[in-house]
């Protein structure tokens, strides 16, 4: 089920007390790792992006730096960073992760 959701609360006593404030909130995205393994040129690398809470599945996707990791040899496919380094220098990249219902994040 997508959101947005449709929420049904039965309260005892009818009328509800003053001041009474319901808050439902989305679950939280956590994506991790917090820093990616270094890699080696001429090894294979395969490094997946882990993500928990959330609602639903998630998907990945380079937004921004994509021409840096695959400069270095390497690619996202799935939420896994994988390949074998041709090249050796810094890759800057961005990755964000959307699933459901959270707020996209990035790493």
């Amino acid at each position: 089920m997508a959101p947005p959701w449709i929420v049904t609360l039965m309260l005892t006593p009818e009328p509800p007390p003053d001041g009474l404030t319901v808050t439902v909130s989305p679950a939280t995205l956590n994506v991790g790792p917090p820093a990616l393994p270094a890699a080696t040129v001429g090894t294979a690398y395969s490094q997946a992006i882990s993500a928990t809470g959330g609602y639903g599945s998630t998907t990945c996707a380079v937004s921004s730096g994509g021409s840096t990791l695959t400069a270095v040899g390497l690619s996202l496919s799935g939420c896994t960073i994988g390949g074998t380094p041709s090249a050796s220098g810094p890759a800057n990249f961005t990755i964000t992760v959307t699933d459901g219902s959270s707020p996209v994040v990035t790493q």
